[in-house]
């Protein structure tokens, strides 16, 4: 079982992120949920900042890396503001089809060091979109959207503050592991 496992992780040294564990390629094919983490500078601690499920999780990390090393930030021209699945705007904007592609840049803009983790590797798509709900709400994810663009609200001028919950990474992983063993794995949000 590699549940709580690297997938990879990325430090920001002067304006281009350097591997730090190289992208383990045991995840290419490999259905479950992952988690992402991050910190903004080297005094902050780790907050978690996205989960996903996916039927590959390998390459949606690959192509989420993509986004974070190559696509340049849009804010300027973006359509509407990033709203998370907590109603909570994001300070920043995204277009209609480019979650992926706006959110990572502005990650990448922001945060100096991202720790990917296989969080759960659920045998059908039932158990992991439970497992990442779970985990979203839990560890307040910052940018998850569940899937979806947040639906409602309509905010005119969206400032709402973002709260956030630091960790480091060995306390993230051990508290990852017992969210995802516990008896409780039925979400119900």
């Amino acid at each position: 079982m590699n549940e709580g496992k690297t997938i990879v992780s990325l430090k920001k040294r002067e304006d281009s992120f350097e591997v730090q564990h190289s992208f383990d390629r045991e995840f290419l094919g490999q259905m479950g949920v992952w988690t992402l983490i991050g910190k903004k500078d080297i005094d902050s601690k780790f907050v978690c900042l996205n989960v996903g499920k996916s039927t590959d999780v390998g390459r949606e990390i690959l192509y989420d890396l993509a986004c974070l090393i190559y696509v340049k930030s849009s804010s300027n021209t973006s359509e509407r503001p990033y709203i998370n699945q907590f109603g909570e705007y994001c300070c920043f904007g995204c277009n209609y089809g480019e979650t992926q592609e706006s959110l990572y840049p502005y990650l990448a803009d922001t945060y100096t060091e991202l720790f990917f983790i296989l969080a759960y590797k659920g045998a059908t798509n039932d158990s992991n979109r439970m497992m990442e709900k779970k985990i979203a709400h839990k560890y307040h994810a910052l940018f998850w959207r569940n899937g979806k663009a947040f639906e409602r609200y309509v905010f005119d001028n969206p400032q709402v503050a973002i709260e956030m919950t630091f960790i480091d990474v060995t306390e993230f992983k051990d508290s990852l592991l017992d969210c995802c063993r516990s008896e409780d794995n039925g979400y119900d949000g």
